[in-house]
């Protein structure tokens, strides 16, 4: 159990960070199956639907799931500090001139 908390804690931020800057299929593929692998070698699992289950078990989410968690609490906490209304002062500010 030590080992999944240490990939969840530490490996799968890291790695979700390198997926965001890019975000190209590829490398959600890529990252997804390493997750995969990760899985399977920590509990000698054999088949997809084992390591399905695992994941399932231990709350350990899917690559996509994560990153749109993390992409929504970009957005909202992004919404929360930028202000509108300098926005519309300053478009209007700009259209004047």
């Amino acid at each position: 159990m030590y080992t999944v908390h240490l990939l969840k804690s530490f490996r799968m931020p890291a790695l979700l960070y390198a997926v965001e800057v890019l975000r190209t299929k590829t490398d959600i593929a890529t990252l997804i199956h390493l997750v995969d692998r990760a899985v399977y070698r920590i509990f000698s699992s054999t088949s997809t639907e084992d390591a399905q289950f695992l994941r399932c078990i231990l709350d350990f989410s899917s690559v996509n799931s994560c990153l749109n968690d993390r992409l929504a609490t970009f957005l909202s906490s992004f919404s929360r500090s930028f202000s509108w209304a300098a926005m519309g002062t300053r478009a209007r500010w700009l259209r004047q001139k």
